[in-house]
């Protein structure tokens, strides 16, 4: 069953203009199946409340009323209206852009996706790696798996764990399917279980010292990721590969192996990685709204065709009624300050709704309302915005488990 942030995943990946087979790829490399994602397309689209009516009847009930609206000389005093300037106090509030962050591609020669990517996604043998799933995917001590099998298992990949073993000797992982990077993060997540699995097995042979050590280079795998996550897939399965070699670490540790001083630090890189991403996807928000405003200003991220038909018609929708743009912005930047600071509350506290209420709900919205001032920033705002405030609980397991090293 998809869970809250996975459904918000989706509803984010299409408000970006993410091709849905995209979209699907990506969670399926993720180990999420087909019923999964068919049902997190079904609940992203029932939470939005608009998915359809935003597509099809919205569209064309709207572009109908504006052919009546022509006969009658509405439409002229629409678009008049829709030219009234904003104020420039409001302007000026929203157009800060303190917050956005430009995606920045690593040199290619540090960059350790390159190295995962040539194991390729089959390397690791479907029964292998539901042995992997089966321990690893909630590691447990109290159900450990088989020895002598996890040995074999070891000997028939040390290739992979010699690739592992470059891979973590780089500086970044990089993989991003919004920038159009060809990756598969289902390749990461083998290897960590299985560099996991190695690390049980040093442990169980009474290596404690190498068993450690090959635990902390799987957390080091997992703050690589998350290190240069642009968005919410790479960042949940970077702190997923985290607390598999956190959990494994308090398993096979001999004492304290953290400072509080260290243990500090870990925690505060978590939650800026946090707020990175929430920044990443905020300025892909005011690229789409700039792009719907002016189609000579691109996105930095891959339009397909479909998704660019989405934004003409979004455009036509937008120069034929009341649009004001930097009143978006600011619903979104207003939205952005409130998850960036629940990221910096202390784990266990209330979180504050970061979805405004802006008084529009497209569903309950007739026909006759459709050219009310701002329509199709208040339809944007609403059926592309989700919280994404369960992120905090699984950042938060993390913080956890680093406090109890």
């Amino acid at each position: 069953m998809p869970t809250p942030e996975i459904i918000n995943y989706v509803r984010q990946q299409i408000a970006s203009g993410i091709p849905r087979d995209q979209i699907s790829a990506s969670l399926k490399q993720n180990g999420w199946n087909d019923l999964d994602i068919a049902e997190a397309f079904k609940a992203s689209a029932i939470s939005a409340n608009t998915a359809e009516k935003s597509s099809l009847k919205y569209r064309a009930a709207i572009v109908a009323a504006l052919v009546l609206a022509v006969g009658i000389g509405v439409l002229f005093f629409l678009q008049k209206r829709g030219n009234n300037p904003v104020p420039q106090s409001q302007i000026q509030e929203s157009a800060k852009d303190d917050f956005k962050i430009n995606y920045a591609a690593v040199p290619a020669d540090e960059n350790s996706a390159n190295i995962f990517e040539a194991i390729g996604i089959n390397a690791i043998s479907n029964d292998d790696k539901d042995l992997l799933n089966k321990y690893f995917n909630n590691f447990s001590s109290a159900n450990p798996p088989p020895l002598v099998e996890s040995k074999e298992i070891l000997l028939k990949y040390k290739n992979i764990l010699t690739a592992f073993e470059t891979g973590v000797g780089k500086k970044y992982y990089q993989c991003s399917l919004v920038m159009g990077d060809k990756c598969s993060l289902s390749i990461l997540r083998d290897v960590a279980k299985l560099a996991i699995l190695n690390s049980f097995v040093l442990f169980k042979e009474g290596k404690s010292d190498d068993a450690q050590n090959y635990a902390s280079k799987v957390v080091k795998l997992g703050q690589m990721t998350s290190g240069q996550a642009g968005d919410f897939i790479n960042l949940l399965t970077a702190w997923a590969t985290q607390k598999l070699a956190y959990n494994m670490l308090d398993l096979v540790k001999s004492g304290s192996i953290l400072s509080d001083v260290e243990k500090n630090i870990l925690i505060n890189n978590l939650r800026e990685e946090h707020k990175k991403v929430f920044r990443f996807i905020y300025t892909m928000r005011i690229e789409t709204i700039d792009y719907i405003t002016d189609a000579n200003k691109k996105p930095s991220g891959v339009i397909d065709i479909d998704t660019e038909d989405i934004f003409n018609q979004y455009r036509t929708m937008a120069n034929n009624v009341t649009w004001k743009p930097d009143e978006v912005k600011k619903w979104f930047y207003d939205s952005l300050k409130i998850e960036l600071s629940n990221v910096d509350l202390i784990c266990g506290s209330e979180l504050k709704e970061s979805q405004l209420d802006i008084g529009f709900n497209p569903t309950d919205t007739p026909l006759k309302e459709n050219f009310a001032p701002n329509f199709v920033g208040k339809m944007l705002y609403t059926t592309t915005y989700a919280s994404l405030n369960t992120t905090n609980q699984k950042r938060c397991e993390i913080e956890n488990l680093i406090t109890a090293l």
